[in-house]
């Protein structure tokens, strides 16, 4: 097999892969291709890259050379295409593409194309493409590296050091010649000009420019009159010549100044960017100073009747009157013409340079933010924890109030806000509150940056809330991704730490599968259930919502209701740990609680978190006497607060539960008491820890399971009473439910969104449980009727009514069947649409205005049948 190579004989000038020319025209080209080249065994020119060597010769003669179709065909001009564009044959593939073989007519009329692309100036011959390549690469290295922060802090004391040779020349006699200032400055020039020589020259894009820039013009200054002038001086400097050229020195000050800025700017990363420019700007100022006062010095002593040695005219003098100038543009009287001369041009130097400072200062001070560069730093004393999301100025406060509660008592935790916005007004004068200000760090940022993650220092907090808010009326779903977004950053840089989020779908929760220790609490399955509850026992939700938040009212317990009430929203829930096994094993939870409540002022132990074999936890709510407690479990308790509650833990060491006394707690009954005092009197089977009843008569009959009335919230294993075949939307959808004939009196949900909401199943559920003996209709009236998708899960359920109407008013209530209701909901419709604080004060305007609507038309007697969903917490409902 005969191989050629690509670089033949007959090829003109080397150029770069290009597209042939289409009409084969130009000098020394032939009008037409030649036919069956790519078979011929002649010699064939081709063209190669102008920089690199020649191609490994590739065989033409087989017929795996080139596709079949090129070796065998007729080429015209037209069929002359760049080789990229050509199919290779598969043995090439992950080597250089294989050319075909372009005629010299071709060449030649692509050398005129390529003329430009092949050009070389002087300066590219010089340094090749070695220089080329690799400048930009080292000048990188030096930028971003340690290695050139050393070369640049070394410069800089360098330039202080030169400067300082340059102060002592001024303090020395005329006569006195010191050689070893001589040598010194010359070290350190020699540096200045390899540094410049390298990085200012060699490393440059543009070396002309930057020899003729400001730098250039300060380095060639300081360098040029000690290396190599000084060697053809007397006393190997310009000082003790006495000439003009003592002006030089004083641009050593300038030398000081750019390098010291380097340093400083290699450091933006550990600095405002106000604290950065202020110090660049200090730096600037004092340089100019010092330059002045030099020339002053220079003019009033060379030219003037002025004495350095003798102390009449120092260099320290000089800096002083240029202070003045330039503080209080008063200037000592001076004789010598070129030092007015200067005096002149300073001022209007400083009256330019010092307002142009002042304006770039003022502007970055009015961007700048402080909250943009705060910082959290862990403590080994204090727990932090790290609040993000969509956060508002009022939500941020509401957190503050919980966290910091003096009945939570958590004195050792900190919390971190990162939040998009500035803080308002009236949380800025929150923060420095001496209080909160040593315990919370307010950070604007995102944690979804890592940067403003690091801030916050997330992955050492101890837990991590992420709250969503609905944006103007954007979709539910949209908050929720960004509620994801945040918390799989979260999870990124904070494995281990638990996460807390708000979702306002359910059907959002899977997107949390993939990541560990996270809590999501849904809207619309919390609100909805908990409304439903509210129809069946009225006043659930307010008892709920008492438990949940901390009210902190201290008033007397007297036999008045109001009292009741508020010594009630006085409590909140708390985890405990329960006493030591050798305390309360074998004890089962009925006389745990029992117990906890008769010794510790009142706290109500109703759960306990049991462990299951293979690890797992989960929570049990009141087992009665179902459970035998093994001790040291986690309980849930309701107490006045935190070191109440810390009571159940420490009863150990006091007492023992086995005879127990009288209470000390006012509202426990007589008849608790006479219960407790037969439990005590029955013998009990120490170390059973097991949930099934141990043997025996006695404790067989006191131990009988209590079936206690339970509300179910979901039912998906069974099927509930209140399910038949689907029905269609058209079916449920009625105008007037006033005529329809109601084997009971329905429970009417005003939607006051402006589009129904998703997950209503939840509210249905709960309402249509077997345990429950009547089920009432439900009736919505809704704005817009369920989608296909929302309207699926309720397909199943009997007596659904759907009531369409433009606007929620007195004659739609009617409709709906208002008067005839056994119960009216308000869901709120604009509880999460507001976008600034006081749009959020008014979010629950509509829910007040239609529940005073549905009041005054059913009368103050069945007030109570309305319940009203409201979103802030400050609102209040007046009768």
């Amino acid at each position: 097999m005969e191989s050629r190579s690509l670089s033949g004989q007959g090829a003109g000038p080397s150029t770069s892969y290009g597209t042939a020319s289409a009409d084969g025209t130009g000098p020394s080209s032939s009008p037409t291709l030649p036919t069956s080249r790519y078979a011929s065994n002649e010699p064939s020119t081709a063209m190669v890259p102008s920089s690199r060597s020649s191609l490994p010769p590739i065989s033409t003669s087989g017929p795996s050379a080139f596709p079949k179709p090129y070796s065998t065909a007729l080429l015209n001009a037209a069929d002359v295409r760049s080789p990229l564009l050509k199919r290779t044959s598969p043995q090439t593939y992950g080597s250089v593409p294989s050319s075909p073989v372009i005629p010299s007519t071709a060449v030649a009329k692509n050398k005129v194309w390529n003329d430009k692309k092949g050009e070389k100036s002087a300066w590219d011959y010089i340094h090749m493409d070695v220089r080329r390549q690799s400048r930009d690469r080292l000048s990188r290295f030096l930028d971003q590296s340690d290695v050139g922060s050393i070369v640049d802090i070394v410069e800089a004391v360098s330039a202080v050091a030169f400067a300082c040779i340059y102060v002592t020349y001024t303090y020395l006699p005329d006569d006195a010649h010191l050689v070893y200032l001589w040598h010194a400055e010359l070290l350190l020039a020699s540096f200045f000009l390899i540094d410049f020589a390298f990085r200012g020259i060699a490393l440059s894009t543009e070396p002309l420019d930057d020899m003729l820039s400001f730098t250039g013009f300060v380095n060639l200054g300081t360098i040029f009159p000690v290396l190599p002038v000084s060697f053809f001086m007397a006393n190997y400097n310009f000082w003790t010549s006495g000439t003009f050229w003592r002006f030089v020195y004083p641009l050593r000050f300038l030398k000081v100044y750019v390098e010291v800025r380097r340093v400083i700017n290699r450091f933006h990363n550990d600095m405002t960017p106000l604290t950065l420019f202020a110090v660049n700007a200090y730096l600037q100022i004092f340089c100019l100073l010092f330059c002045s006062g030099g020339v002053i010095q220079i003019a009033e002593t060379t030219y003037g009747d002025m004495d350095t040695y003798n102390g009449e005219w120092t260099f320290f003098h000089s800096c002083f009157n240029s202070l003045l100038l330039f503080v209080a543009m008063n200037y000592p009287t001076a004789d010598n013409t070129l030092t007015k001369c200067f005096v002149m041009f300073l001022i209007v130097l400083l009256i330019i340079v010092v307002p142009y400072q002042l304006s770039i200062f003022f502007e970055i001070y009015g961007s700048y933010s402080s909250y943009e560069y705060a910082v959290l730093t862990p403590s080994k004393r204090m727990k932090h924890i790290v609040l993000c999301g969509d956060l508002t100025p009022n939500r941020i406060e509401q957190f503050f109030n919980e966290i910091f509660h003096e009945d939570h008592d958590l004195v050792d935790t900190r919390v971190a806000v990162m939040s998009d916005e500035d803080p308002s007004s009236d949380l800025v004068a929150m923060l420095l509150d001496p209080f909160v200000a040593k315990r919370t760090t307010f950070l604007k940022g995102s944690i979804l940056h890592d940067y403003d993650a690091a801030r916050a220092s997330c992955a050492t907090a101890s837990a991590i809330f992420v709250l969503t808010r609905k944006v103007g009326q954007e979709d539910v779903n949209l908050s929720d991704h960004r509620t994801f977004m945040r918390a799989m950053a979260a999870h990124r840089v904070a494995k281990d730490v638990p996460i807390y989020a708000q979702l306002h779908l359910s059907s959002n929760k899977h997107l949390f599968h993939d990541i560990e220790q996270n809590n999501v609490l849904c809207f619309s399955e919390v609100i909805h259930s908990i409304l439903a509850q509210n129809c069946l026992c009225p006043g659930f939700s307010t008892f709920i919502y008492n438990l949940t938040t901390t009210a902190g009212c201290e008033t007397e317990l007297d036999d008045t209701w109001e009292s009741r009430y508020l010594h009630g929203a006085s409590h909140e829930l708390y985890s405990v740990q329960l006493p030591p096994p050798h305390v309360i094993e074998g004890l089962t939870f009925a006389e745990v609680s029992a117990w906890v409540y008769s010794r510790c002022n009142g706290v109500i132990l109703f759960a306990i978190h049991v462990l299951s074999a293979d690890g797992h936890g989960t929570i049990v709510l009141n087992p009665g006497s179902t459970y035998w407690c093994r001790g040291n479990e986690i309980g849930f308790v309701i107490a006045k607060d935190r070191k109440t509650a810390d009571n159940v833990t420490s009863m150990a060491k006091e007492t023992t539960p086995k005879q127990p006394g009288v209470s000390s707690h006012s509202m426990l009954k007589a008849d608790s008491l006479h219960d407790l005092a037969i439990i005590a009197d029955v013998p009990k089977k120490k170390g059973t820890s097991s949930a099934t009843t141990p043997g025996g008569g006695g404790p067989q009959a006191l131990r009988k399971k209590r079936n206690s009335r339970m509300l179910m919230w979901s039912a998906k294993e069974s099927k509930p009473a209140g399910q038949i075949h689907k029905r269609t939307l058209k079916e449920c959808v009625v105008f007037d439910m006033t005529k329809l004939k109601l084997s009971s009196s329905p429970i009417v949900v005003c939607l006051l969104a402006p589009t129904f909401p998703d997950h209503m199943e939840y509210f249905v559920v709960p309402l249509r449980s077997p345990v429950i003996k009547e089920h009432h209709p439900i009736v919505f009236l809704t704005h817009k009727l369920p989608t296909r998708e929302s309207y699926e899960p309720l397909s199943c359920y009997s007596d659904l009514y759907f009531v369409e109407t433009t606007k929620i008013c007195l004659e739609s209530l009617k409709r709906g069947g208002v008067e005839i209701a056994r119960r009216i909901v308000l869901m709120c419709g604009g509880g999460e649409f507001a976008e600034t604080s006081s749009a959020e004060l008014l979010a629950d305007a509509s829910s007040i205005a239609t529940h005073k609507s549905i009041t005054s038309l059913l009368g103050p007697a069945r007030a109570p049948s309305v319940i009203t969903e409201l979103v802030n917490r400050y609102t209040k409902l007046c009768p």
